[in-house]
């Protein structure tokens, strides 16, 4: 598998160069979505960053985690993990950089709120692009910056994320094949506590 930054390559043209088979249907959607970047340290030693990407695409709202996991000597596996959200898990504002999503992951309550960045904002966006062929799965986000709490099972933390538009490209309805793991599998110990 591969991972790479996604930057100025539009998904949908990817799906359509990249991936030929997907003609028709390709399973690209876009829509509003969030992010906020967190870290936490695991038992062993190790450090776990999570890109939380909550999106309300035309198909429905999904919440897309990459994730990387690196030791001290800065060996690093990266993983992406996505899944639908119930319905009213998930409220965007459709210009304003407001947005909170109210779950649970690994059973432990998660809630995030994003509002206007207290200086008022600046420009943000990533993509990332795990697969190799017609086994791909990428998502692209661009906004505006948002100031940013996180609270997990109890604990919290407030930093920088931010709200505008995202695409998500997923191809296991055309080849069958699913790239991102599903969220149920992502174990996190108990006492996690994310840093911003």
């Amino acid at each position: 598998m591969r991972r790479a930054l996604i930057t100025t390559v539009g998904l949908a043209g990817l799906a359509a160069t990249a991936v030929p088979v997907l003609a028709s249907p390709a399973p690209v959607d876009q829509g509003r979505a969030a992010e906020m970047l967190v870290t936490t340290k695991l038992p062993g030693g190790d450090t776990l960053q999570l890109e939380f990407k909550a999106a309300q695409l035309s198909s429905g709202s999904e919440l897309v985690i990459d994730t990387e996991r690196c030791d001290a000597d800065g060996s690093c596996v990266t993983d992406i993990y996505a899944g639908d959200l119930p319905a009213d898990a998930l409220t965007i504002s459709a210009s304003d950089p407001h947005a909170t999503l109210l779950t649970t992951l690994d059973g432990r309550a998660l809630a995030i709120s994003w509002k206007p960045a207290a200086d008022g904002g600046y420009s943000v966006g990533d993509g990332t692009l795990e697969g190799d062929g017609p086994d791909t799965f990428a998502s692209e986000f661009a906004g505006t910056s948002a100031d940013s709490t996180v609270t997990y099972d109890g604990l919290g933390c407030q930093g920088t994320g931010g709200v505008g538009d995202g695409v998500v490209l997923d191809t296991a309805s055309v080849s069958g094949n699913e790239v991102a793991r599903p969220l149920s599998t992502l174990h996190l110990p108990d006492g996690t506590a994310f840093r911003c």
